[in-house]
C-alpha cells in the first residue's frame, strides 16, 4: 500500500488546512478530530479503511500542523476547513466522521457540501440534539478555562477515560490538550457549547442518514431526541469518550457497516 500523501488545502479565510490522504475506493471517508486534538487520533482507523476507500484525517485550524492564523475559532469555520479538503480532493461520494466537538463541525459541513456527502457519523458526540445552553450558562463554564486554560483543560479532560484506559496514553492526550494556545481552546469550546441553534438548523437542512457512536462513560446520549430526528445510536458500554482508542476492533467494524449502509452496499 501507497503512504499517505500529506497536502494542504485552503480554508476559505486563507488558513492552511494540513491532511494526510491514503488509499481509494466506491467513497471517501473522512476524519475530523475532536477538541484541541489532532489528526493522529485515527490511526487505528486508517489501515484499516484504506485498504478499501479513501481515507482523509486533517487537522482543523488552530490544532495540529494546520494554520492558527483566524480571527475567530467557531464552528462555521472550522466546517468551512472539511469543506476546502472535500473540495481540493475532488471526490463525490463522501462519510464525515466526526469525534466530540466535530460532530457539529460535520453537520455544518454536509450543509455546504449538498449531495457530495452520503453520511455522517459522530463518535462519542451529538448526546443531546434538542440541547441549547443559555450564555450565562456557557459564561460560568468557561470562567475557568479563561482563568488558567492548562488546568481547566485537563480537569475538564481527565473524567473522559475509563478506569482500564493506558495511563500513559491518558497523560499524552491530557497534555497535549493543555498545550494548545488558550486562545484557540477557550474560542473552541465556547463555540461547540454554543452551537445547538446552529446544530439543530443543521439538521433540519440536511437529509442524510447519521449514526452515532457513543459511550455512556461521560456524556448520556439523549436516545428520544436522536431518535426524533431518525439518528442511529449504537452505545458501546465498555469504553469511554475516545472511543477510536479504546476499542477500535469494534468501532472500526461498526464504522464498517455504517458507510456499507451509505452505500447500499452488504
Amino acid at each position: 500500500m501507497n503512504p499517505p500523501r500529506s497536502e494542504v488545502a485552503i480554508s476559505q479565510d486563507g488558513v492552511p488546512i494540513h491532511y494526510d490522504a491514503q488509499g481509494s475506493g466506491e467513497a471517501t471517508l473522512v476524519f475530523v478530530h475532536g477538541w484541541c486534538c489532532n489528526r493522529h487520533d485515527w490511526r487505528h482507523q486508517v489501515a484499516h479503511f484504506s485498504a478499501r476507500y479513501g481515507v482523509v484525517c486533517l487537522d482543523l485550524a488552530g490544532h495540529g500542523d494546520s494554520g492558527r492564523d483566524r480571527q475567530r475559532f467557531t464552528i462555521p469555520a472550522f466546517a468551512q476547513d472539511v469543506v476546502a479538503v472535500v473540495n481540493r480532493l475532488g471526490v463525490e461520494r463522501v462519510v464525515l466522521i466526526g469525534h466530540s466537538m466535530s460532530g457539529g463541525v460535520i453537520v455544518e459541513a454536509a450543509r455546504q457540501l449538498s449531495t457530495t456527502v452520503v453520511g455522517l457519523v459522530g463518535v462519542d458526540s451529538l448526546w443531546d440534539v434538542d440541547q441549547e445552553r443559555s450564555p450565562e450558562h456557557v459564561a460560568v463554564f468557561m470562567a475557568p478555562f479563561r482563568e488558567d486554560f492548562p488546568k481547566a483543560a485537563r480537569a475538564f479532560v481527565r473524567p473522559m477515560f475509563t478506569q482500564t484506559f493506558d495511563p500513559t496514553l491518558a497523560e499524552a492526550i491530557m497534555s497535549a490538550v493543555a498545550a494548545v494556545p488558550s486562545a484557540i481552546g477557550t474560542q473552541a469550546l465556547e463555540a461547540s457549547l454554543s452551537n445547538g441553534r446552529n446544530l439543530r438548523e443543521g439538521l433540519d437542512e440536511i437529509k442524510i442518514p447519521i449514526a452515532l457512536f457513543n459511550s455512556p462513560h461521560w456524556q448520556r446520549t439523549n436516545m428520544e431526541a436522536a431518535r426524533r430526528r431518525r439518528i442511529d445510536v449504537t452505545v458501546l458500554p465498555n469504553v469511554g469518550h475516545f472511543v477510536m482508542f479504546e476499542d477500535p476492533e469494534t468501532f472500526n467494524g461498526l464504522l464498517d457497516k455504517a458507510v456499507k449502509a451509505f452505500l447500499g452496499l452488504r
